[in-house]
């Protein structure tokens, strides 16, 4: 039923303008609309334009059977899920071993059980031969054989190896015992391995071992009598000892450290100067027991000294007064005495091999005027 409008009705408001000013496009102007002129991006148009790019009868018209019907050996592509279902797919279902027939396997602890409860009779037969096993067992009577004893006691049979014999002679044991812990008496009177020869007495201690190292003979030293082999430690401590006492095969052992005396007489432990003097100074050399130690013209004998900070200032040749003493003089020179101070002087002896030994040090004390 209609009703006509009255003022101030609100359906005047949407007659906000004329009917002649809308669009007269019809169904035909939309669909008639060129793709190529849709290219706004996100739009309809656009979409539709650049996705329904060929016609519908163009795509494939394939079935669900046509893909089931699919042949087996056309799916040969590698890495394809057709060639995957044909390669494990390979075999019945109703083949393969049923739920009720599967037997799990034995655990840890029943295979355990099993192995240490194996009857040793099990391995006598032959055909057993270098199995573990076999090798277990050894002859405990005339049906076993193997290679390890079983001791019968009690009634039960427990592996005692090859000392099976000393354990059922208290005798043996005893008599092994005592040879081990060098009771007197109790000798080993057999061949032990092959290298020891006739009977070993007694355990030899070590103040024995000691003895018998210091008080060998040295022209017994070595196999062949004389002087001991070459490459041992007897042949080094003989040369050493040889050259030391100058060939005769003696020398005397002294205790370092080894010292500086100013003068014979021992009167002064330090050498006092002035700044600037040159002066003729005698050394003598000893031992930490004040013993005299040679000097040999034949060495390379120097004087160094150095200032408090450890740097050498001068080096300089002695001349060698009385050798068995070990007595030289040295003439210092203005290169140490032209600065006061304190200085520390050593007598440096190189032999012929350049084993050096050092003497010293002992002060010097340049003063100032």
């Amino acid at each position: 039923m209609k009703r006509p409008l009255k003022r101030g009705d609100v359906s005047w408001v949407n007659l906000d303008a004329t009917v002649g000013s809308r669009s007269t496009l019809t169904a035909a102007n939309v669909w008639d609309y060129l793709t190529s002129a849709a290219t706004v991006a996100g739009s309809l148009g656009k979409r539709i334009a650049d996705n329904l790019d060929t016609t519908v009868g163009s795509r494939s018209t394939l079935s669900a059977a046509n893909v089931w019907d699919y042949l087996t050996s056309a799916a040969s592509v590698i890495g394809s899920i057709g060639k995957l279902i044909v390669d494990n797919v390979d075999a019945k279902i109703s083949d393969r071993l049923a739920s009720s027939s599967y037997t799990a396997p034995p655990s840890t602890s029943a295979i355990t059980t099993a192995v240490w409860t194996e009857q040793t009779s099990n391995y006598d037969a032959g055909t057993y031969n270098g199995s573990f096993g076999k090798n277990i067992l050894r002859a405990d009577n005339n049906a076993h054989i193997g290679d390890v004893t079983l001791h019968q006691s009690g009634g039960v049979s427990r592996i005692d190896a090859d000392l099976h014999a000393i354990a059922n002679d208290t005798a043996a044991a005893t008599s092994f015992k005592n040879i081990l812990t060098g009771v007197a008496g109790e000798t080993l009177t057999a061949d032990l391995d092959g290298n020891v020869t006739g009977s070993v007495n007694d355990v030899v201690d070590a103040s024995s071992i000691t003895e018998d190292v210091w008080n060998t003979v040295r022209a017994t030293s070595s196999p062949t009598g004389g002087i001991p082999a070459a490459g041992t430690y007897g042949r080094f401590l003989d040369a050493q000892v040889s050259a030391a006492g100058g060939g005769g095969g003696s020398a005397t052992v002294v205790q370092g450290p080894f010292k500086l005396k100013v003068d014979n007489n021992n009167v002064d432990d330090f050498i006092d100067l002035l700044v600037g003097s040159t002066n003729s100074i005698q050394l003598q050399s000893v031992d930490n027991d004040d013993r005299f130690i040679p000097l040999s013209a034949s060495n390379t004998n120097a004087v160094k000294i150095y200032n408090v900070a450890g740097t050498l200032v001068e080096t300089l040749a002695p001349t060698i007064n009385l050798a068995t003493n070990g007595i030289c003089t040295f003439d210092i020179t203005t290169a140490t005495t032209n600065t006061a101070g304190t200085y520390d002087c050593i007598l440096e002896v190189t032999d012929a091999t350049s084993k050096v030994v050092k003497f010293g040090p002992i002060k010097i004390k340049v003063r100032a005027l």
